[in-house]
């Protein structure tokens, strides 16, 4: 019998990649929940220590892509041709890598200046400069799309599209739950054979839903989510069963309340974020009127709430 190892078909290898790109995609939002806990903890050291080194290392940054690539990332200029500089997949790979970096930490320090500019001061400055290095690693993901999809633009002989579809594809299936969405599981259910798992038939729908998401957008970077939601939203079921729709809604009211009791929410806050729950599609003045405040109130309620809970 030939026991020779077979070649995997470019399906299997896909997503291997994927599978791959899928595992690295959720230990990085672990290592930033840990990393926004430290800052948290360490207020005075890591506002000192970010403010020293971001501007050092996006110097350094910046010296090495114009020292191996030729160009410039804080005035977007080439020095020298695109196809001369970027030879490879893995010069492609590590240029992308290292302008995300770049853009990432440019991004802190435009957000720096902005809270200065505001008249932000003592541990409120502290904690600005903190969380702004958590919110531009937040950006990263658009950050890293725009890059992909600029060097695909350069490179004509490069299958355009390929490499930002397998980029989107994993950060979208990393941040997606087939257990919890219900109609989801249900529209892959359909579509997937006898012998493959429903992540697997994930995989292979959501690289041209991604793509044609993504092209649809606004223009900008950010987290991507907008991405997800309209890419999930076309491989839904229209309807779920009934009592699996009741289930999904109660896990997720769980889950919801869980994260306001560890975000430690101030009783106004949680009387706010209790009828949110329980009325979602409530508009403002809707909740105003039940709560007996204003408009605006609501508004910076609200406000507050998104930030505690996603610290």
């Amino acid at each position: 019998m030939d026991r020779t190892p077979q070649q995997p078909d470019q399906e299997a290898r896909l997503e291997a990649v994927l599978r791959e790109h899928h595992k690295l995609a959720r230990q990085f939002d672990v290592g930033l929940k840990d990393l926004a806990d430290y800052f948290r903890e360490n207020l005075a050291d890591s506002t000192r220590l970010l403010l020293s080194a971001v501007p050092q290392q996006m110097d350094a940054w910046r010296g090495e892509i114009l020292e191996k690539y030729g160009y410039d990332p804080e005035r977007r200029e080439w020095t020298s041709n695109l196809e001369e500089s970027v030879k490879s997949a893995g010069d492609a790979q590590a240029f992308l890598a290292l302008l995300n970096h770049y853009y990432t930490y440019r991004l802190v320090i435009k957000q720096w200046e902005w809270y200065v500019q505001g008249g932000l001061s003592g541990e409120v400055l502290q904690m600005a400069v903190c969380q702004a290095f958590i919110e531009a690693y937040r950006q990263r993901p658009g950050l890293a799309a725009k890059g992909i999809e600029a060097l695909e633009a350069g490179m004509p002989g490069f299958p355009q599209g390929l490499a930002l579809s397998v980029y989107l594809t994993t950060h979208v299936a990393a941040h997606t739950s087939l257990h919890k969405n219900q109609r989801l599981r249900a529209g892959i259910g359909e579509l997937k054979t006898n012998d493959e798992s429903r992540f697997s038939r994930l995989l292979k729908e959501l690289p041209a839903e991604v793509l044609a998401a993504y092209h649809e957008r606004e223009a900008g970077w950010g987290d991507l989510m907008d991405v997800r939601t309209e890419a999930v939203r076309r491989l839904e079921k229209a309807e779920a069963q009934p009592e699996m729709q009741e289930l999904a809604a109660f896990a997720d009211r769980e889950i919801l309340m869980q994260s306001a009791k560890a975000a430690r929410l101030s009783p106004q806050e949680s009387e706010v974020f209790q009828l949110c729950i329980d009325k979602p599609k409530l508009a403002y003045r809707e909740i105003a009127a039940e709560l007996g405040m204003s408009v605006s109130q609501v508004g910076v309620i609200k406000h507050r709430i998104k930030n505690k809970l996603i610290a």
